[in-house]
């Protein structure tokens, strides 16, 4: 299986690099590390690695700068356990990562994240929704240090009456690889009807050949809020730590791509944990 880490070398980077390497190292993984140099739209590039030196602009700016980027790469992938490729690609950053991913075969793509407006840097809440809505493999993303986890339990949050509609192939690995326990959680509005919910839950993991070690539904305002509590009381009962929460990201039609929000990426900014979105097999 490859995954790709994308990295601006900043310390959210470096947790997402210590939390995807330990997940790939131990699911037996191929990480491929990218970092983008982005140049302008009147630079022309002769492939990933070579900018054209007749064009307008002065290209030994870029090429100085991927210089330096291959020297951090060096030392940002020394001390990783995975089976490791790194790559300095030119481009604009959007459009390089999805064509890395087409080319690559990448099945995962883990990024560390601020989800925050304004704030300017190259793992900003727009990259992180732009990925999720237009890239359609699953994402792994974290917006804080989280070195400690062993994945002892996973939680998978989605709408359980939407029978044969997600692959969880990616959740299985992880969870196989760690002998983690499940969690499957249903969160439904304070005014709504969940009777016979339980039973719902119950067939959708029987459809998917998962056996959930948990399973709850509950009632509010908020899903993000919902999930840091259910997590939390979870962790005070002193039964284990959930280190990963699985939420649905569904296939968009092209319209659905560009002018759609991303529920999965609004996770993100509320949970400290590890986040994978696990796509449809459908598109809405």
């Amino acid at each position: 299986m490859k995954v790709l880490l994308l990295t601006d070398y900043s310390e959210l980077s470096a947790f997402m690099r210590n939390v995807a390497d330990k997940i790939a190292s131990k699911a037996g993984w191929d990480v491929h590390v990218l970092n983008v140099v982005e140049i302008p739209s009147e630079l022309t590039k002769i492939d990933h690695e070579t900018l054209d030196m007749k064009c307008a602009s002065d290209p030994l700016i870029y090429i100085e700068k991927r210089n330096y980027s291959m020297e951090r790469m060096e030392a940002f992938t020394s001390d990783m356990e995975s089976n490791v490729t790194t790559h300095v690609h030119y481009g604009g950053i959007l459009d390089t990562i999805e064509e890395f991913v087409r080319e690559n075969n990448i099945e995962l793509i883990a990024m560390g994240t601020v989800y925050s407006r304004g704030i300017k840097n190259f793992f900003n809440n727009t990259l992180l929704e732009s990925i999720i809505k237009v890239i359609d493999v699953p994402m792994l993303s974290l917006k804080c240090n989280r070195d400690n986890a062993v994945f002892s339990d996973i939680l998978l949050y989605c709408d359980f009456e939407y029978v044969n509609h997600y692959d969880f192939t990616l959740l299985n690995k992880i969870r196989n690889a760690f002998g983690s326990k499940l969690h499957l959680l249903h969160v439904s509005d304070p005014g709504g009807n969940d009777d016979g919910m339980i039973e719902s839950m119950k067939t959708f993991a029987k459809s998917y050949n998962i056996e959930p070690d948990y399973i709850e539904s509950i009632k509010a305002n908020s899903k993000e809020e919902a999930v840091i509590k259910y997590v939390e009381e979870f962790e005070k009962s002193g039964k284990g730590s959930i280190e990963l929460v699985a939420v649905q990201k569904r296939l968009r039609n092209e319209f659905g791509k560009y002018f759609l929000g991303s529920k999965a990426a609004k996770f993100v900014n509320k949970i400290e944990r590890p986040i994978l979105t696990v796509t449809s097999l459908k598109k809405f």
